[in-house]
């Protein structure tokens, strides 16, 4: 039984249909036929005839198909071999663009030093539904200009099958004797070299989307450096949304490349958006030691679409392993958008602009309000009844009042107490409020962690170096607004340090923090 080779390259799925379609044709004429795509090429022998399909973007084939015919020069010089190219430009019945389409098929065929012995266009389809919204808008535009269909909400598929399956007939009809005649002992190509294109692509692949997440991460200096401050306890709406457009686009488009699937068909326009966000955002904060943040945002959303232009659209099939890596991707970028999006209402939860203003004990001196985060609570009962609970902070004393469980977790024995000891009521300067216990996870972080007291007075304030200023004051009603204010970034912040503490430290942070203070709360408003 003669053994036939159908070899595709396709960006939307198209094309891939066209050579499954051939195939299916191939096997019914008795053939034993392989249908592979040209960048996985797993040709392990030889066989008697071989049809290439590609489709036209951008003005040529993928590059994965001019690869492959011009490593399978050998076979193809000795076997009939037949080139379908696929294009909407053929629907259009125009000389210019009949020219235009001429003109690449041949620019394909001399670079690739193939001469097939039959050529047959193929018109193609506009799967508007798979498209990212920049490419939809920019096919929509040139079929609008060719009179062709614009309706975004469906597909349109315009192959004539009858006349796809005729061609094939008659190639097969034409070449019978040569198919028959065709060597059986020459090895096509080895397995070899196709593998080690595989592993490059993987590799690039790998490169690529961890370097867009690592990009996007990277753009949480933007936050860190307040390109959103206007005045302390104001903010500018559209500039925190240039951020968490530049943060979470980048990281979803850098899963996007890594193959999470409910993300890939966006991967390009996800880049594009991240980048054009990156950029105006840069253009605001105007620093200009993150130089190399706008080279790569305006480098990146290229090196996306030219690896989308060459990648396939073939649907592989779908395993557990797939489907978890599917789900860790999503639920790392939510965390992400969350850690991002919400960032301008937990930096300062519960505070008034009034209460940025105020002069607080723990100040750095001079103060830069756009770097700090403030959070407020206001508890009916008066300073001197909230002060016990505040003073017996501490791994060694009352604990953090706060979710104690999620900490033990993390190996921290801290066990909160909701009653008030009178041993636990006085601190000095220089005392460590210890985080942990001592010898902390094998002492991997010092002999222990923890804050040291910078100021402490009784009724009004707890100060604790790299952490913020726990402050008390009176309101008229005789109850205590609670403020706890930190200075969490500076002017000159590097990236990589903006970015770790964006997207694993601030959120994390501010929920702790957060059941700390409401929980202060109810211990000071309902003693036991």
């Amino acid at each position: 039984m003669s053994r036939l080779l159908v070899i595709y390259g396709t960006t939307d799925g198209h094309t891939a249909k066209i050579a499954n379609f051939v195939g299916e044709a191939l096997r019914s004429k008795g053939f034993a036929v392989e249908v592979a795509q040209a960048s996985d090429a797993p040709m392990k022998g030889d066989y008697d005839a071989v049809f290439v399909a590609a489709s036209v973007h951008a003005g040529g084939y993928q590059r994965s198909v001019a690869r492959w015919v011009t490593a399978a020069s050998p076979l193809l010089s000795t076997r009939p071999s037949a080139f379908l190219s696929v294009c909407l430009g053929v629907l259009q019945h125009e000389a210019a663009v009949d020219a235009d389409l001429w003109s690449i098929r041949q620019r394909f065929l001399t670079r690739t030093g193939w001469q097939p012995d039959e050529t047959k266009v193929v018109a193609g389809a506009l799967p508007y539904t798979q498209y990212g919204w920049i490419k939809r808008f920019v096919m929509k535009r040139i079929a609008s200009k060719a009179g062709g269909d614009t309706d975004t909400s469906r597909d349109f598929e315009y192959t004539d099958w009858n006349d796809l399956r005729r061609f094939v007939d008659d190639f097969i009809d034409r070449n019978a004797a040569r198919i028959a005649a065709a060597p059986q002992s020459q090895a096509a190509m080895t397995a070899a070299a196709p593998q080690q294109r595989s592993l490059r692509r993987r590799l690039v692949r790998a490169a690529l989307g961890a370097t867009l997440i690592f990009h996007g991460l990277a753009n949480a200096v933007l936050p860190m450096r307040a390109v959103d401050a206007v005045a302390p306890g104001i903010w500018a709406p559209a500039n925190a949304a240039l951020y968490v457009g530049a943060i979470a686009g980048f990281v979803a488009a850098g899963l996007a490349v890594l193959g999470v699937r409910p993300l890939r068909q966006l991967a390009t326009s996800l880049a594009v958006a991240a980048g054009l966000c990156a950029l105006v955002a840069q253009v605001v904060l105007r620093s200009g030691d993150l130089w190399v943040g706008v080279v790569l945002s305006l480098a990146l959303p290229m090196a996306v679409w030219l690896w989308s232009s060459a990648s396939s659209s073939r649907r592989s099939p779908v395993g557990p392993l797939h489907k978890v890596g599917d789900a860790l991707g999503l639920a790392f970028l939510a965390w992400i958008a969350l850690a991002t999006g919400f960032w301008p209402h937990y930096r300062t939860w519960g505070a008034s602009p009034q209460e940025w203003q105020l002069a607080l004990p723990g100040d750095r001196s001079p103060r830069h309000p756009e770097f700090e985060i403030l959070s407020g609570v206001t508890i009916q009962a008066s300073p001197d009844t909230v002060w016990p609970w505040l003073a017996q902070l501490g791994q060694d004393r009352a604990g953090f009042y706060s979710y104690d469980a999620l900490e033990r977790l993390f190996g921290d024995e801290i066990h909160n107490v909701r009653e008030l000891r009178r041993e636990w009521q006085t601190r000095q300067t220089g005392d460590l409020v210890p985080a942990t216990q001592i010898n902390y996870l094998g002492g991997l972080f010092g002999p222990r962690l923890g804050w040291t007291v910078s100021r402490f007075e009784p009724g009004r304030a707890l100060v604790l170096e790299n952490w913020g200023a726990f402050v008390l004051l009176p309101t008229p009603d005789g109850g205590t607004r609670f403020l706890i204010r930190s200075t969490i970034s500076h002017g000159r912040i590097p990236a990589w340090a903006a970015a770790i503490n964006l997207a694993a430290f601030e959120l994390p942070h501010f929920i702790m923090q957060r059941r700390m203070m409401l929980t202060i709360k109810e211990l000071a408003e309902h003693p036991a």
